[in-house]
């Protein structure tokens, strides 16, 4: 995906479910289209949900590490 149309998907509000599984490809897509290395709170605020979600990001984001489709570096996520 190129300049542009990245930014435009980086830009755009995440939908959130209450399916684990959704919810991990949420996150793994916001990653994806992401041009730079976002922290949790660059992720929470792309997230148009409310309630006590915000505390499944890091477990989340954790999960996506070990499967090694993510790489935390200095408390910032990238896309693998």
């Amino acid at each position: 995906m190129g300049g542009a149309a990245a930014l435009a998907a980086a830009a755009r509000p995440l939908p959130w479910s209450k399916d684990t599984a959704a919810q991990v490809r949420a996150v793994a897509d916001a990653l994806t289209v992401s041009p730079v290395a976002l922290d949790t709170d660059a992720l929470a605020s792309r997230v148009t949900a409310r309630g006590p979600w915000r505390k499944r990001l890091p477990q989340l984001l954790g999960m996506l590490v070990a499967l090694g489709r993510a790489r935390e570096q200095g408390g910032r996520y990238t896309n693998q």
